[in-house]
C-alpha cells in the first residue's frame, strides 16, 4: 500500500502515545510512552515524554455548561506539540444523535496523535488550561490515534478523569 497517495501523505503515529491527564497539573495531558514514534510525509521522528506534553492552554476557547469540544493534539518534526480546538457542541444534541463531533483539521505538516472530547456538565464555564480535568462533572475521553479516524465521534464523553 502506498500511503503517499492519501491526503495526509504517509503521516501517522507508529507508537501508541498512551496519553493521560497530567498527574501534577491535571489541566493538561501528558504522553506516557517513553518515546513516541511518528511519521510526517514519510519521514520518521521521535518525541520523548514529559510533564505537560499536551497543553490545553487555549483559554480563549471555553466550554459553556451543557456543551462539549473535541481537541486534536498534533506534533511537528521538531517535537513541538500543539492542540487544534474543535467547535462547541451541544451535549443534548450529541446524546440524541442529532450531531456528531467532527475531527478538527490538523495543523500543517504535523502528525495528529490524540483526540480529547471534553464535556462540561458543571453548571459553570470550563476554561482550557485553567479548569482541571478532574473537576466534578467535567468528563474527558482521550483517544490515542494512529491517524485521524474516517468517521466523526458520536455520543458524549462519560469518563470522569482523576
Amino acid at each position: 500500500m502506498n500511503l503517499n497517495d492519501n491526503a495526509r501523505a504517509g503521516t501517522f503515529c507508529t507508537t501508541n502515545p498512551a496519553v493521560i491527564v497530567d498527574a501534577s497539573a491535571k489541566a493538561d495531558l501528558e504522553i506516557t510512552v517513553a518515546n513516541m514514534l511518528y511519521v510526517i510525509d514519510g519521514l520518521h521522528y521521535t518525541v520523548a515524554s514529559g510533564d505537560g506534553d499536551v497543553p490545553l492552554d487555549d483559554t480563549a476557547n471555553t466550554i459553556a455548561d451543557g456543551y462539549s469540544r473535541l481537541y486534536l493534539a498534533c506534533v511537528v518534526a521538531d517535537g513541538t506539540v500543539s492542540v487544534v480546538v474543535g467547535k462547541a457542541l451541544s451535549n443534548a444534541a450529541l446524546a440524541a444523535g442529532e450531531i456528531s463531533a467532527d475531527w478538527p483539521v490538523p495543523t500543517a505538516n504535523s502528525c495528529p496523535f490524540c483526540g480529547i472530547l471534553v464535556t462540561n456538565a458543571t453548571g459553570s464555564v470550563f476554561t482550557a488550561g485553567t479548569t482541571t480535568l478532574d473537576t466534578t462533572s467535567i468528563f474527558a475521553d482521550i483517544y490515542d490515534l494512529w491517524s485521524i479516524p474516517a468517521a466523526p465521534l458520536t455520543g458524549i464523553a462519560t469518563t470522569q478523569q482523576t
